[in-house]
């Protein structure tokens, strides 16, 4: 066989190779939305959710290239796992591939440095466009082109790009090289974590005299993950979860929300250290799309109102000579549990308070941000300051006994304008290891930091509170 027979067959056999690799390639498999059976979501309340689906699909048999279509573009990869419900043992996974290369401005004109593209601009005086051919040399700080033997900034024009670059996509996917030795329809079962899923809980409360007359817990699903998921059982975690912070910055647009809200009530049930919410039907949640939906109504929930003076912890190693007018908190104290017809889970959110005049209309008078709070805890709102009562702070003596010690006695008036007796609660958190030397009202140490007084103040009337305190510090 003489020199060029053999490479002439060399080249072929290239030749060959690089089609039968592009053959292989171009030889994908899309598992698309509409083979889905089942799609369930958990959704956490920190921008985080778990995506599981089954997709009843038919794939050739021996070496295929899998495209997973519909993924969310907030999607973390490295939580991506998917296997065969219908056989296990047929199905193998030889290489995982994420592609989010996506068409965009910036990624469209990387694919063109160096190329060619066509610049239109407009005569100004005749007013016909004309198109002209430029390489694009350059795009940091803007797009940098050489025309002829010229190289031109700032062109007053716009860009037009020959063809779409086969490298962009218009939306994320996975691939996978897969081994195949199952012949029939399987299921296979999808799973993994994304960011751009959240959710939310509101609470409404009307109260009247000292009792919530209506209470109406609502809950917002919001998608932002980049993909629509539709006919999804959905299920929200409340808890703290720990969750490392990512290593990448995820920029996302604002979105234009959609509200939609619904009347079925949701399930409550225990879960590991944290609790879940199941909700009863399925859902369309579409990508930049937020729903509501009713967790709970209540009503004839009793309700303690609270007015409370809170202190500072500096009051009592230094001197100071002024009076300070100290502001009085209201807050309403709800007990959690069955005999007060509540008795729930209760996640985190908003809590806002409405109050019903004589007249029958509703006023806004507050809201408060409540924590995670189980069944047998007290719910503690801070709604806003009191009106018409008020409290004057005065040190009346001070003494530095020595270094680390040091005595304060403090005067706190309560005036109070309402036409009904009141009785208000001084809180004092105090430092180091203290001692009350004297007082003309009962005290409580509620713990080794913290000391409460509560003074009963008659109506259209005032009370003082006289005491001295010894702190090491």
């Amino acid at each position: 066989m003489n020199y060029k027979i053999k490479v002439s067959i060399l080249i072929l056999t290239i030749i060959f190779l690089i089609n039968l690799a592009k053959g292989n390639e171009n030889n994908i498999y899309p598992i698309k939305a509409d083979s889905r059976e089942k799609l369930f979501l958990t959704i956490y309340n920190f921008n985080l959710g778990l995506i599981k689906e089954i997709r009843n699909v038919k794939i050739p048999l021996g070496d295929v290239i899998l495209r997973f279509e519909d993924v969310p573009s907030k999607i973390d990869p490295t939580t991506i796992s998917v296997r065969s419900l219908s056989s296990p043992e047929a199905f193998k996974i030889k290489e995982q591939k994420y592609e989010f290369n996506l068409l965009n401005r910036e990624n469209l004109l990387k694919s063109y440095l160096g190329k060619e593209v066509i610049l239109i601009s407009v005569d100004p005086e005749t007013k016909k466009e004309i198109r002209q051919k430029a390489i694009l040399l350059s795009i940091s700080g803007g797009e940098i082109l050489k025309i002829d033997n010229r190289v031109v900034m700032d062109f007053p024009g716009r860009i037009e790009f020959p063809e779409l670059p086969k490298n962009l996509l218009l939306a994320p996917a996975l691939k996978w090289k897969v081994k195949n030795n199952y012949s029939g329809k399987q299921k296979l079962e999808i799973s993994y974590l994304t960011e751009g899923l959240t959710w939310k809980s509101f609470y409404n409360a009307v109260i009247k005299e000292n009792k919530i007359t209506d209470l109406t817990a609502l809950i917002n699903i919001e998608n932002k993950s980049g993909t629509d998921f539709e006919k999804a059982r959905i299920k929200l975690i409340a808890g703290e979860i720990q969750k490392l912070r990512p290593e990448r910055v995820l920029l996302e647009a604002r979105p234009a929300y959609v509200s939609k809200a619904f009347t079925q009530e949701i399930k409550e049930e225990e879960f590991f250290e944290y609790y879940i919410y199941s909700l009863p039907y399925l859902i369309d949640l579409h990508n930049n799309e937020t729903k509501q939906f009713l967790f709970f109504k209540a009503n004839k929930i009793p309700i303690r109102k609270k007015y409370v003076v809170e202190g500072q912890r500096y009051y009592y190693t230094r001197r100071f000579n002024v009076e300070r007018k100290e502001k009085i908190n209201v807050y309403l104290h709800i007990e959690n549990n069955k005999e007060n017809n509540l008795g729930l889970a209760l996640p985190s959110g908003i809590f806002r308070v409405y109050n019903e005049d004589k007249d029958g209309h509703l006023h806004f008078i507050g809201e408060d941000r409540i924590k995670h709070t189980p069944e047998g805890e007290i719910i503690k709102l801070r709604i806003g300051k009191a009106f018409d009562i008020s409290a004057i702070r005065k040190q009346t003596d001070y003494r530095k006994i020595s270094k680390e010690i040091h005595e304060s006695t403090f005067e706190i008036k309560i005036n109070n304008l309402k036409n009904k007796d009141i009785e208000v609660e001084i809180r004092e958190p105090v430092s180091g290891e203290w001692e009350v030397i004297k007082s003309n009202y009962p005290y409580e140490k509620i713990d080794i930091y913290n000391l409460k007084f509560i003074i009963p103040v008659k109506k259209k009337s005032y009370s003082i509170l006289k005491y001295t305190i010894r702190v090491k510090y």
